[in-house]
């Protein structure tokens, strides 16, 4: 069987199956997934966590190795350390470095103090009476 006769040239065809499928693609607009729906909230993860964290645990220094073991990736095991930097500045944490010779010049991450209180007993004032009735729980 022989292919069908045209008169067109190869390149007059070439152009006109790109007009072809422009014009398809125009027609039928695919539907876009948001980019914002797929992304992890590593705020939220990050809160959550560390609320289920100890009292005697809030108040010590993170490593940014520590956070990047603890979570997951969208697409890695691993999620990218800019995120997770982004997520904790956002929650009120500070980065700051240990710049003393046992410290090894490492960078640490400190909790905001609203969010490390632990929990104290709080004891009542003294009374200057000279009785300890006000100590007794």
């Amino acid at each position: 069987m022989q292919p069908p006769q045209t008169t067109l040239t190869l390149r007059q065809q070439v152009d006109q199956l790109i007009a072809q499928a422009s014009h398809a693609s125009r027609r039928a607009p695919k539907p876009r997934v948001k980019n914002c729906c797929l992304s992890i909230n590593y705020t939220q993860l990050i809160q959550h966590w560390f609320e289920k964290e100890p009292p005697a645990l809030r108040q010590r220094k993170y490593s940014m190795t520590e956070f990047v073991i603890r979570f997951a990736g969208r697409f890695r095991p691993k999620p990218a350390a800019r995120l997770l930097a982004e997520a904790l500045r956002e929650l009120g944490w500070t980065e700051h470095r240990d710049w003393t010779r046992a410290g090894r010049n490492r960078r640490y991450w400190q909790p905001p103090p609203e969010m490390g209180d632990c929990p104290t007993l709080q004891l009542p004032e003294p009374s200057l009476g000279g009785t300890h009735d006000s100590f007794i729980p």
